[in-house]
């Protein structure tokens, strides 16, 4: 027999336990999503400090383009700062160039382009070391740390970032100890200049000469030998540059930091030259000039220094005829043939087009550099054409430094007063970086070389 089916409902109990069930099954689902959107957050902070570590990197290589001295200044800039400080001296947040390379106008303030809340948890700092190998050459070689830090819930996080920063070296003009180093190192180079294998002092006895004569004889000449074989190795490298059949963007890059080289080359050893030069002078000025004994016994030899020092002048102290293979008119030439093929590199439509604004930047920092070591060594009255219009070397360089200016206006007002120091200076030749202040040395260290020259060329 068959009984009839009954239903059964649901007790209050087990109605409890459903919901207890569906209460932590949702408490489940909600940490989880909970525990994945912390998870997100934690992500986009990782990446916003990324992004902010790599800005800064980005930064301090422009910094270092634009002022190749700059290495040193930055060891006072090792702080840590809020990204949106105002005395944050770095971090740009967006490229506010279009797609010709030239600033939007549109964007006057490029924190509205951001929910600066975002970025308000970050801070960021800079610290410096040296490379390996390159310990002693900290101001113009550093290793460049960036450390962004944020709070993440209660914990201190921190992303970092690091790259080499080479700038140029802050030689100091060296002494007269460090002539009197170079004296004992260059012994045999002397001998060899004077024509003899005697040490200088009893040779110069031997042909009644004074010592001190012969000795800044030998070591100028020994000097301008040295400087001699480097130019001869700066001229083979740009001649091979000058001469390729397929001129590509690097090579004419090269072209361009070969002249530098070679500018760099002479100044270099000219700095050494002054003190011979110098002690020439003073001998021959209080009559202590002796060389007459050498001159008879090494007729050729005698000779060869007075062309050396020829190689010192500007111009034929009997003629006034230019000397173009001279030192200091092929420091000259070296100095406007690397600001024109700059020049050439920005202007040329086969050579522009092909440079990234990274590069056209590069190229920018380049001709403001050059064209200051020009003005500071009033060489400035090469003209150059731009679009027509003509302008001086010292009007292209303001007007490079007044677009600088206008730039970092909008974007870093620390640098910006940077540029504008500089452009000061162009009006109050007193105010000089201590950069500025070694180059304008070096300049001067020149030019006396050259006066000096001509002074010894007419009493020998």
């Amino acid at each position: 027999m068959i009984r009839g089916g009954r239903s059964r409902a649901f007790s209050l109990v087990e109605i409890l336990v459903a919901i207890g069930i569906l209460v932590l099954a949702a408490s489940f689902v909600v940490s989880f999503f909970s525990a994945r959107s912390g998870e997100n957050q934690k992500t986009v902070n990782y990446y916003q400090a990324m992004f902010i570590a790599g800005k800064i990197i980005e930064d301090l290589d422009n910094a270092v383009r634009e002022n190749p001295y700059f290495i040193p200044e930055l060891k006072n800039l090792t702080g840590k700062y809020r990204v949106f400080d105002p005395l944050s001296p770095f971090f740009i947040s967006i490229e506010d160039f279009d797609s010709d390379g030239r600033l939007d106008d549109v964007s006057a303030d490029y924190k509205d382009f951001f929910d600066i809340k975002k970025l308000d948890n970050f801070e960021y700092r800079i610290t410096l070391s040296a490379v390996a190998g390159c310990e002693s050459h900290t101001d113009h070689i550093a290793e460049a740390r960036v450390v962004v830090s944020w709070n993440d819930n209660g914990r201190a996080k921190d992303y970092s970032l690091t790259t080499v920063l080479a700038g140029a070296p802050m030689t100091p003009a060296p002494t007269a100890v460090d002539y009197g180093v170079a004296v004992d190192a260059m012994k045999n180079d002397v001998r060899t200049a004077l024509d003899t294998t005697m040490d200088v002092k009893p040779f110069a006895a031997s042909l009644g000469d004074d010592y001190e004569t012969l000795l800044n004889l030998g070591m100028l000449s020994a000097l301008s030998a040295k400087l001699e074989t480097a130019l001869r190795e700066a001229d083979a490298e740009t001649d091979r540059l000058k001469n390729l059949q397929a001129k590509s963007l690097s090579s004419r890059i090269e072209l361009a930091r070969s002249y530098e080289k070679k500018a760099a080359v002479i100044m270099d050893h000219m700095a050494y030259i002054k003190f011979p030069a110098a002690n020439i002078g003073r001998l021959i000025k209080n009559n202590d000039f002796a060389a007459e004994g050498f001159a008879t016994a090494h007729p050729s030899a005698m000779q060869k220094i007075r062309d050396r020092i020829g190689m010192l002048l500007k111009n034929d102290t009997d003629t006034g005829a230019y000397l173009p293979g001279s030192f200091i008119n092929r420091f000259n030439e070296a100095m406007t043939s690397c600001f024109s093929t700059y020049m050439e590199l920005l202007t040329a439509p086969e050579t522009a087009g092909l440079m990234s604004l990274r590069e056209k930047q590069t190229v920018f920092y380049k001709l403001i550099d050059i064209g200051r070591a020009l003005v500071l060594n009033k060489s400035d009255s090469m003209i150059v054409t731009i679009d027509g219009v003509q302008l001086t070397m010292r009007q292209l360089v303001k007007n490079c430094l007044r677009n600088l200016q206008k730039y970092y206006e909008r974007r870093n007002q620390r640098r910006a007063d940077f540029i504008n120091a500089q452009l000061e200076r162009f009006g109050d030749p007193t105010k000089r970086s201590e950069s500025e202040k070694a180059l304008e040395k070096k300049f001067d260290d020149i030019n006396t070389v050259v006066n000096i020259a001509e002074f010894v060329c007419q009493q020998m």
